[in-house]
């Protein structure tokens, strides 16, 4: 099972590589800047939460699959997978960093309305150029 986390590991890595790389060719539309600004949700959040996710649905088959492997074997009773284990929690905690539980703990904390929007809005959105964004929406 070890080898196949390893693989499932760097299938996902690459795919979010790629959708990193593939970010900085996609500036989001004034439209959805517009929307991004009617919203007055501070920077760090909407934008921070919308490029994550961006990220995550640009690969959200290889994290599922990978996801799924490291519920299967943290899951396992199987005594003979305690490298597996090991490899699959220090996955798990690169998977999940402080910076995006952090934000994922503002996002959850915004209104309800606010949170639908936004993930209405990242529905819609490729992996974008997160500086371009940014600055745009500073200069409104």
């Amino acid at each position: 099972m070890l080898d196949e986390l390893n693989n499932r590991f760097v299938t996902f890595e690459r795919r979010f590589d790629d959708c990193i790389n593939s970010s900085s060719q996609n500036d989001v539309s004034e439209n959805i800047v517009d929307k991004i600004q009617a919203l007055n949700i501070d920077f760090e959040i909407s934008v921070g939460y919308l490029y994550k996710q961006s990220l995550y649905l640009c690969s959200d088959n290889e994290f599922s699959e990978l996801a799924r492997m490291i519920m299967i074997i943290e899951t396992s009773d199987n005594d003979g997978l305690q490298l597996s284990k090991a490899k699959a929690s220090q996955i798990r905690k690169l998977l999940f960093s402080k910076v995006d539980l952090r934000l994922e703990s503002k996002f959850q904390s915004l209104p309800q309305d606010k949170k639908e929007a936004l993930l209405n809005l990242a529905k819609k959105l490729e992996p974008f150029e997160l500086v371009s964004m940014h600055e745009r929406l500073q200069a409104m």
